[in-house]
């Protein structure tokens, strides 16, 4: 990325720096809570409510990314419901 944007031109700088800035931020967030938005965003995309339909916000989230087994799929939506998981 630092690369990049010693290499860009006046015309890509700008948004080559919002991007960095947006991985760094991403970064330093807790992986637990980037996957517990990720499946948030996956579960109301599907139009589900995880609190009353957890099994169907388990398929969306299997569906969406088809390696999860189902025990990661079931910690991710809990994530998601904000519910603690060992």
């Amino acid at each position: 990325m630092h690369r990049a944007l010693a290499e860009a031109s006046d015309e890509d700088r700008p948004g080559l720096e919002r991007a960095a800035g947006l991985i760094a931020a991403l970064a330093a967030r807790p992986e637990r809570e980037v996957r517990a938005e990720w499946a948030r965003g996956v579960i109301a995309a599907a139009g589900l409510d995880p609190h009353t339909q957890e099994l169907p916000a388990i398929r969306a989230v299997r569906k969406a990314e088809p390696g999860l087994s189902l025990r990661a799929a079931v910690q991710v939506v809990r994530e998601a419901k904000g519910e603690p998981v060992p």
